[in-house]
């Protein structure tokens, strides 16, 4: 018996390559994508929490200036 040994052609070698870059570029595409929506998600956050506080920082001042206003236009005894 004699013992051979089947190695890979080189054109088996570079189809499975082919095969594995092609597989790759599909999942940095969908990786790349994700993290783009991600960051987008994170800024309109961002956006949303910056007006919600500038939104109250601005009610405490109007308030804050119609309680002075107020308290200065009262007639003294």
């Amino acid at each position: 018996m004699r013992n051979e040994k089947r190695e890979f052609t080189l054109l088996e070698c570079v189809i499975v390559v082919a095969i594995l870059l092609f597989v790759a570029g599909i999942a940095a595409q969908k990786l790349i994508h994700s993290i783009k929506a991600s960051e987008e998600n994170t800024l309109h956050d961002a956006a949303t929490q910056y007006l919600a506080v500038k939104n109250m920082y601005a009610k405490q001042s109007h308030a804050a200036s119609a309680g002075a206003a107020s308290v200065f236009n009262t007639p003294g005894r």
